[in-house]
């Protein structure tokens, strides 16, 4: 079974985080007002914009004391519309545009490119068994997601969101482990790209009431990543910049993709699933249901 993943350094001798608290770790808002212009929350690229489809916010600010409100120009839905599944699916398609340049006024850094800090993936115990850590990413392409489908129960606080994006993450890597066999090494910089990674967002929760005002409780978050055409990467400096063998590895990554990304898969959901639930609780904390949803 694979390790917890964790998306936050710790110390070396600090006891091991389960994937949950690891990430509810990662979204907690920065300490201070000097820390609120870097981002805290580790996100996997794919996940980063789809979590986004479903919230359209990516906080780096400490949350507000008192109710915010969307951007005028956003588009807004009447929770009576027959066709909300509709106006929502342009809605949210419309902010993801928006949201290329960041929205200022609600904390909301740019998502094209995202800049993170760090995510961590533990070792597995398959074919693919690698340690891999990953530092000063950047995630390129975000802002071109496609909103596949929406589904909203408002009734029952639960929203659900199927979306695609193809876009490329840039970081700095550590990697120790085993690959169909084969030791692999290395420390560099790398590239992997995602194409037409499709997956599915389910945030659901409760009412509940602050100053008067409602306010959607994210209690649950489910994410699911349903399929991906094609997996691309590129690691520098394998094996200690030995080209000839860091060229053989790379191609044979890329000729088994489908090994490697099912070995990650179960690991990205758990801990990024367990990260967009920390974010979308911070998000409608923020803003009243009735100003995102209107009578």
């Amino acid at each position: 079974m694979r390790p917890p993943c964790t998306c936050c350094a710790r110390p070396p001798d600090a006891p091991p985080l389960s994937a949950a608290a690891s990430a509810a770790a990662c979204a907690q808002p920065p300490a201070s007002d000097s820390d609120s212009d870097r981002s805290s929350v580790m996100m996997f690229p794919a996940m980063a914009v789809l979590f986004l489809l479903c919230g359209a916010v990516l906080l780096t600010a400490p949350p507000a004391r008192a109710a915010n409100q969307l951007p005028q120009d956003w588009i807004r839905c009447q929770k009576t519309d027959p066709q909300l599944d509709r106006c929502l699916e342009g809605a949210v398609q419309d902010a993801i545009k928006k949201l290329a340049g960041g929205i200022p006024s609600l904390g909301i850094a740019s998502i094209d490119p995202l800049q993170l800090s760090a995510l961590e993936i533990g070792q597995g115990q398959g074919p693919i068994s690698v340690n891999q850590k990953f530092s000063n990413i950047k995630v390129l392409g975000l802002s071109k997601a496609v909103l596949e489908k929406s589904r909203a129960d408002l009734g029952h606080y639960t929203l659900s969101f199927d979306g695609a994006v193809t876009n490329d993450f840039e970081a700095d890597y550590e990697m120790d482990g085993r690959i169909l066999l084969l030791p692999v090494t290395g420390r560099g910089r790398c590239k992997l790209s995602f194409t037409n990674m499709k997956a599915t967002l389910e945030p659901k929760g409760k009412e509940i009431q602050k100053n008067g005002k409602r306010y959607f409780d994210v209690t649950e978050f489910v994410l699911s990543i349903k399929s991906l055409d094609k997996m691309q990467v590129h690691f520098e400096n394998l094996f200690n910049g030995d080209k000839a063998l860091g060229d053989t590895m790379n191609t044979l990554m890329n000729e088994n993709w489908r090994d490697l990304w099912g070995e990650l898969r179960p690991a990205f959901e758990q801990t990024f699933g367990a990260v967009f639930h920390q974010i979308t609780k911070r998000i409608f904390e923020k803003v009243p249901f009735d100003d995102v949803f209107l009578d």
